[in-house]
């Protein structure tokens, strides 16, 4: 794969996206978990606003996926995301909300009854990832998609979020594009409007349409109304 026309290929928010992922990485890797947590923390209140926008713009553990994912598109070619059937992936990508409680039940359990460490809790957590960003090699975003248990929570924020992609089937011509660029998998192009909890709200699809307005962001009515209300005052 030429790097350099892929590139080229890219959106101006999806460039964005890009300077935004790399330039977080070294100070979120930094940061460590707790510091983690805590920019999580701030963010959460406009996830439920916007959706799991860590996951798709900030996370460093995304970013590593992205650059293993780019370095396995260099290697395998168009092999890459291909590893993992369609109907495989569909099976796997539940394997994060049991990741979820399995981590919750297992750090309760080792901390709390067996007076272990944290430390070692993360040690798992960490390893887990170091797994992910390997396998993404293969096919994309393999932690984010099916092993990531705080992405499992976040993504319940694509359920109740006013901002939300809207796919208007009238104008829609079926090319599959924003199909095959989301990085999670989704079958974009089969919705009328993207409430998917795997979402990662990086607007890929949006970005890869050909069409004017056959994909778009729109926010909920009831939340446009009450902000022209606002603004009218």
């Amino acid at each position: 794969m030429d790097l350099k026309k892929w590139y080229a290929k890219l959106s101006k928010n999806q460039k964005n996206r890009l300077y935004l992922q790399i330039g977080a990485l070294i100070p979120l890797l930094a940061l460590g978990m707790t510091g983690r947590m805590v920019v999580l923390i701030l963010l959460f209140p406009f996830m439920l606003l916007l959706g799991p926008i860590w996951c798709g713009w900030i996370c460093p553990m995304g970013t590593l996926q992205r650059i293993s994912g780019l370095l396995g598109k260099k290697l395998f070619g168009h092999k890459h995301n291909n590893f993992i059937s369609k109907k495989t992936h569909e099976k796997l990508k539940y394997v994060k909300y049991f990741m979820l409680f399995g981590m919750m039940g297992f750090a309760g359990y080792y901390i709390l009854i067996l007076n272990g460490t944290v430390d070692f809790v993360i040690s798992v957590f960490m390893a887990t990832v170091v797994i992910g960003v390997i396998l993404s090699l293969f096919n994309e975003r393999v932690y984010c998609r099916y092993l990531c248990p705080a992405g499992a929570m976040m993504g319940l924020t694509n359920l109740i979020k006013p901002r939300t992609i809207k796919r208007d089937a009238n104008s829609c011509v079926s090319c599959s594009k924003c199909d095959n660029s989301c990085p999670m998998g989704i079958d974009v192009s089969k919705t009328t409007e993207l409430r998917n909890p795997h979402c990662i709200s990086c607007n890929a699809c949006v970005d890869s349409c050909p069409i004017n307005d056959a994909l778009s962001v729109k926010w909920d009515k009831k939340i446009k109304n009450i902000k022209e209300k606002v603004i009218n005052k």
